[in-house]
């Protein structure tokens, strides 16, 4: 996707990056190409509002494009979001794998998932499509996390904004299954996750043109779509 002007916003200190873009565009402003970027966050979120630990040192930005004809509301967006960093990144031989739905996982190679690096939000507001993403370079993490901390953070930012634009552009040319195959660090694993009250347990296949989860478990296979399923994914040895 191409944008002709990107304007972007560095702040040292936000709730969050897409609370702030929200709170903007409520209250009417125009907000189409603009990045809000903060230092440090104080109420980083993800998915269904798990935090999300934002210290000073990682990267956390959130892109507002216009999207009143909902373009862009697909079940496919954050994935193709993931997907688009995760080949921005490959261009500097760095490997980035798609863990479903939205969370980007470091080192990734054949056989080697590597820990949680990144995650996505997407988010529909007022005709307005909201992409975040937060990536752990040189601040603290937890323990199951990695960070970046070989990189220096603005090449970090403009990968993952050229990124998300890369992304969206799948999205548009419906390539995104396509490319996703070469960064989905859960094919051929052996996992369980929670869905419709139930847990299923089986080896992951990919993802369906819905955005949904190919589950193969002993005789049948289970597709797995995100607004249902509760709960993380584990990985089982």
């Amino acid at each position: 996707m191409f944008l002709e002007e990107v304007r972007i916003e560095t702040h040292p200190l936000v709730s969050s990056t897409q609370d702030l873009m929200r709170e903007r565009i409520l209250q009417g402003e125009e907000m189409h190409g603009l990045v809000i970027r903060a230092l440090e966050q104080t109420a980083g979120r993800g998915q269904r509002h798990r935090d999300w630990q934002s210290e000073q040192g990682g990267s956390y930005q959130t892109l507002a494009l216009s999207d009143s004809a909902n373009k862009f509301r697909h079940a496919l967006t954050p994935i193709a979001v993931a997907v688009g960093i995760a080949q921005s990144f490959s261009e500097w031989n760095i490997s980035l794998g798609v863990k479903w739905p939205n969370d980007l996982y470091f080192p990734f190679a054949k056989g080697q998932i590597g820990k949680k690096v990144a995650g996505i939000l997407c988010e529909h507001v007022a005709g307005y499509l909201l992409v975040a993403a937060g990536v752990n370079v040189n601040n603290p993490v937890p323990e199951n996390a990695a960070a970046l901390s070989h990189l220096d953070l603005e090449q970090v930012n403009s990968l993952v904004l050229s990124g998300m634009l890369q992304g969206l552009g799948l999205l548009e040319a419906s390539k995104v299954l396509d490319v996703y195959t070469h960064y989905d660090c859960l094919y051929d694993q052996k996992i369980s996750l929670d869905y419709q009250g139930k847990t299923v347990v089986g080896t992951a296949r990919g993802i369906t043109n819905q955005g949904c989860l190919r589950i193969l478990s002993q005789s049948e296979t289970d597709l797995i779509c995100h607004s249902e399923a509760r709960g993380s994914i584990k990985i089982l040895k």
